[in-house]
C-alpha cells in the first residue's frame, strides 16, 4: 500500500513515513511572460550625446569670455589714447599760449628766442610757482625715436641766453609726455617777414617774427591705424615782446623798435 506524504514533515523525524519517501520542494512562482530585472546604467550613444553636448556649452562660454576680454582691452586703449591725446593737447596749449618772447643776439643778428623743425620746438615762456619756482623758462618740445615707438618728451630749464644759442638747456627737467606708435612732427604757421603771406613751414628758425601757431602733426602708421589722432594746433596768443614789458632786460621791443 503505497505511503501518503504530508507537506512539511521530515522523513527523519518521521520513521514511519519510509525509507523510500519523496521529500517536498519549495515551489517558485515566476508570472507568465516576466524577464529578471537588469542593472541600470547609460547605453555608449548616450555618453556621446552627452559629451558633445558638453563640449558645445564650453565652446559657447569660453567664446563669450573671449569677447568680453577683448572688448574691456579695446575700451582701456580707448581710454588710454584718449588720455593721452588731452595731456599732449594741454601741455601744449598751456606751454605755448603762456610763452612770453624774448629776444637773442648771435653776432650782429638780433632774433626771436624761437627755434623749430619737425623734431623740435624751442622758446620762451613764463612757468607757475609750481612744480618750479616762477620765472622765464625755456621750454623744449622733442620727438625721439625709441624701440620701435614715437616719445614726445618735455624738456625746461630756466632761460639763458648763451644756452639757448647753443641748444642746451643746461640744468633741464624732463618729462615724457606720450609714447605712441604714430609718427609725429612738428610745423609752424606765420610769416618769416613782414612782405610773405602766412603759411605752414617745415623750419623756424632766426625768423624776424614770431609763428601763430604751432601744429603736432599725427602720421598713424599703416599697423597702428586704431592709434590715430588728429593734428593738435595751439596758438601762440602773446604778440608782445619781452622787452616791451621789462625793458631792464633789454632786446627787441616791436612796439618802438622798428628796424
Amino acid at each position: 500500500m503505497a505511503t501518503r506524504i504530508q507537506a512539511g514533515r521530515d522523513p527523519a523525524a518521521h520513521p514511519e513515513d519510509g525509507a523510500g519517501a519523496v521529500r517536498p520542494q519549495r515551489a517558485h512562482f515566476n508570472p507568465a511572460g516576466s524577464k529578471p530585472a537588469s542593472v541600470g546604467g547609460f547605453t555608449l550613444l548616450e555618453v556621446m550625446v552627452s559629451i558633445a553636448l558638453l563640449g558645445i556649452a564650453l565652446s559657447l562660454v569660453m567664446g563669450g569670455f573671449r569677447f568680453t576680454s577683448k572688448a574691456w582691452s579695446a575700451g582701456e586703449q580707448t581710454s588710454m589714447r584718449t588720455s593721452d591725446l588731452q595731456l599732449v593737447r594741454r601741455v601744449l596749449h598751456n606751454m605755448l599760449g603762456k610763452s612770453f618772447p624774448a629776444t637773442v643776439v648771435d653776432g650782429r643778428s638780433t632774433f626771436y628766442a624761437f627755434v623749430g623743425d619737425e623734431k623740435q620746438a624751442r622758446f620762451t615762456t613764463f612757468l607757475p610757482p609750481y612744480p618750479d619756482r616762477a620765472g622765464l623758462y625755456t621750454v623744449e618740445l622733442l620727438i625721439a625715436a625709441e624701440r620701435g615707438t614715437t616719445q614726445l618728451i618735455l624738456r625746461r630749464a630756466p632761460f639763458d641766453e648763451e644756452s639757448f644759442l647753443r641748444g642746451e638747456l643746461g640744468d633741464e627737467q624732463e618729462t615724457v609726455l606720450v609714447e605712441t606708435p604714430n609718427r609725429l612732427a612738428f610745423s609752424y604757421f606765420g610769416s618769416k617777414d613782414m612782405d610773405s603771406k602766412p603759411d605752414w613751414h617745415k623750419r623756424w628758425e632766426d625768423a624776424r617774427q614770431l609763428p601763430l601757431a604751432v601744429r603736432l602733426m599725427v602720421d598713424a602708421r599703416d599697423d597702428a591705424r586704431e592709434f590715430d589722432w588728429p593734428d593738435i594746433v595751439s596758438r601762440i596768443e602773446v604778440n608782445v615782446d619781452n622787452s616791451c614789458v621789462f625793458p631792464q632786460l633789454k632786446g627787441k621791443c616791436r612796439l618802438t623798435d622798428l628796424e
